[in-house]
């Protein structure tokens, strides 16, 4: 078993997503979990994150309509 080290809030914040990704070296995911299990400042931040991330991946499996994307980019190079 690792022993997870305190870290500070910072530290977990800037490693949350390569946490979420589940990126993270078993020592630096032990030592985000903790503080997660333990702070009540950024767990909410965690769940939050976790929640957007899962809706991104839900989008990304729909396809677009036909067109969508040339028609976005056109408007976006000429808003008139």
């Amino acid at each position: 078993m690792i022993r997870a080290a305190a870290i500070p809030c910072e530290t977990a914040l800037a490693r949350l997503w390569a946490f979420i990704d589940g990126e993270l070296a078993p020592a630096s995911e032990a030592e985000v979990q903790a503080h997660l299990d333990a702070c009540r400042r950024c767990y909410p931040m965690y769940d939050f994150q976790q929640a957007y991330f899962r809706l991104i991946r839900r989008l990304a499996d729909h396809s677009e309509p036909p067109g969508l994307r040339a028609a976005t980019l056109q408007r976006l190079r000429d808003p008139s």
